[in-house]
């Protein structure tokens, strides 16, 4: 992108007029020379025939540009989005920052995955590396480099070493393994070196060879281990910002991206390039290739992320929207390939649904533009970089990247059903939801546990998620001094005082909240914990008998219309009393043994909560 590109003068002696004057560049059947501005426009008029000027040939070569151009028009018979018509849609896409990583001084610039799903590594302005446990958020290693801008790195895929460089110009290697007396900075390696900053590197399939890109122009391939330059790849016209390798292990082609509005593939072994693509109005930030390696994204300064078919050789699909307006400086796919994460400057994340060109879900969080995103190897998450000085990992509320996820009003009863009654149970949160502790909202994610009763089963299963997700919020309702019983009634009032009334999810998240208070504190002495026992034993009844009376007196008709309790004796669990929505049943006639036994249901879910 435009704010991380930086010119470079080198003065010197020209290689050819000997002249101490500002060098640039000059490829000659692939050896590099420095020449002086004169020289090399001397050298590009070497060979032209009579009446030939560069002018008339950039002509020339405009001209064969749109013949070939026309060619690949008349190939082109069906757009994507036409051939995905058959294809069901995506539901809402919802997600959620599980992690955040803090610890570096400036912007984030770049980050990778190790191969273990665990660890990342992370560049910034600040001239530090740091690799993360991104699992308990930890920093494992931690190497200041020589300049700021670290634009750069790159895992091993064994795992053993790291990659970065910058505005040094080189790309320096770092074992992770070494002695206790020694330190990182002492077993470093400079592996290559460019004539401008390095923008991106990359490890080949083995720890062996790295590619690298760089503000000169060029990408090149190198032996680690001596240093020396295997491959160089001449072709873009301006800065290179980023590289992919293929996913094949076999794969010998990598993609490219620069300030020249291009994407071209590149042949490893001959250095050539085999395709390029330019449809883009602007700077190329970011190129990642398709899953299967048929494809690749790219995305840009023009605010739009486009994918290309390296079969049919052209773009297939624009992801834009009108209301984006900013650029797209990183994007990947997901393990399936069927959703593209794309990183922006207006500080959101935006997936899209790769066949149907739709936008299926915003993530917000970041408080400033996101520099770099990668997925996780296996898929089941994605680590954003961002110029707010943070790293997140972010997760998908429900299902996994590239498969269909429900509404997010709606969330699967699984496990602890009978059999044909797994119906959605509604989730939707209230505008009061962000100052009411027991409102269930669509990220809370909800996963199966050991079922003992029907209810039991159901109850565990959502109040566990429900716990895990309130847990921070919820603790200081714990600790503050309060009747347990007063707070829960608050919260209800609260939450059945909705335009729509009361809903499963409201009532599951009540019973919940109501476990979370009645969880058992640390307690040192045996009379402590007694104490804490009849206590327990009075609230656990009193909070049943709560939400029984709010259910089966104000909220009667929706409870009867939902298939309510069922409960003709004291004891639920052998009269088998259920409470949930969509379980079979019969309301019987209003009574005092009734309200009782549903009450007794009640006290018994707040046990199995409390028990989570």
């Amino acid at each position: 992108m435009c704010d991380q590109t930086f010119l470079v003068n080198v003065f010197g002696s020209c290689d050819k007029c000997f002249k101490q004057r500002a060098l640039r560049p000059v490829f000659k059947k692939s050896q590099q020379l420095s020449y002086c501005s004169v020289c090399a426009e001397i050298m590009a008029t070497d060979g032209l025939h009579e009446n030939e000027t560069l002018a008339s040939l950039k002509s020339e070569a405009e001209s064969l540009k749109g013949k070939l151009e026309e060619e690949r028009a008349k190939l082109h018979d069906v757009e994507l989005h036409q051939v995905a018509e058959r294809v069901e849609a995506l539901g809402q896409f919802v997600m959620k920052t599980r992690r955040t990583l803090k610890g570096h001084g400036n912007k984030v610039l770049c980050m990778d995955w190790c191969k273990d799903k665990r660890r990342i590594v992370s560049s910034s302005q600040d001239g530090k590396v740091i690799v993360w446990d991104s699992f308990t958020t930890n920093k494992e290693h931690a190497v200041t480099m020589p300049c700021t801008w670290v634009m750069a790195c790159a895992y091993a895929p064994s795992g053993c070493a790291i990659a970065c460089g910058g505005l040094d110009n080189k790309c320096s290697v770092y074992p992770l393994t070494f002695d206790k007396n020694e330190s990182m900075a002492a077993k470093k390696k400079s592996v290559a070196m460019h004539t401008n900053y390095l923008s991106a590197c990359s490890f080949t399939n083995s720890d062996m060879q790295i590619l690298t890109a760089s503000g000169d122009g060029t990408c090149a391939l190198w032996d680690v281990e001596s240093g020396q330059l295997l491959q160089s790849f001449h072709g873009h016209g301006a800065d290179v910002l980023c590289l992919d390798l293929a996913p094949s292990e076999t794969g010998n082609t990598f993609v490219s991206g620069g300030c020249d509005k291009k994407s071209m593939v590149w042949d490893m072994r001959s250095g050539q390039c085999v395709q390029a693509f330019e449809t883009h109005e602007s700077d190329v930030n970011s190129v990642r290739y398709y899953p299967s390696g048929d494809a690749f994204a790219s995305g840009s300064d023009d605010a739009t992320c486009r994918l290309y078919d390296l079969r049919a050789d052209r773009e297939v699909a624009i992801y834009s929207k009108e209301s984006i307006i900013f650029g797209a400086s990183s994007v990947d796919f997901s393990l399936s390939g069927r959703l593209l994460f794309a990183g922006y400057n207006d500080y959101t994340i935006n997936v899209w649904d790769v066949l149907k060109g739709a936008r299926v879900s915003i993530l917000f969080g970041h408080e400033n533009r996101v520099s770099t995103l990668r997925v996780s190897p296996d898929g089941t998450a994605f680590c954003s970089g961002s110029w707010d000085h943070t790293l997140r990992k972010s997760c998908p509320r429900a299902g996994g990247a590239g498969l269909p996820i429900p509404e997010p009003a709606e969330a699967q009863l699984g496990p602890g059903l009978p059999p044909g009654h797994g119906g959605p149970v509604e989730v939707a949160h209230p505008p009061a939801a962000n100052r009411l502790p027991g409102v269930l909202r669509p990220e809370a994610r909800l996963r199966p546990a050991p079922a003992v009763l029907a209810e039991a089963a159901v109850m565990r299963s959502l109040s566990s998620r429900i716990q895990e997700h309130y847990q921070l919020s919820w603790t200081r309702f714990r600790r503050s001094p309060g009747n347990r019983v007063e707070r829960v009634a608050t919260a209800m009032q609260n939450v059945f005082r909705h335009p729509r009334g009361p809903s499963w999810g409201r009532v599951v998240a009540l019973v919940a909240f109501a476990g979370f208070l009645l969880e058992r504190p640390p307690a040192s002495h045996t009379w402590a914990l007694k104490e804490w026992n009849a206590r327990v034993d009075r609230d656990c009844q009193s909070l049943g008998t709560l939400l029984c009376a709010c259910l089966t007196g104000q909220h009667r008709t929706w409870l009867e219309a939902q298939g309510g309790w069922v409960s003709g004796a004291r004891d639920p669990v052998r009269s088998g009393g259920v409470c949930g929505a969509g379980i079979p049943g019969q309301a019987h006639a209003a009574g005092t043994q009734r309200d009782l036994g549903a009450a007794s249901v009640l006290g018994a879910f707040v046990s199995a909560a409390r028990s989570v």
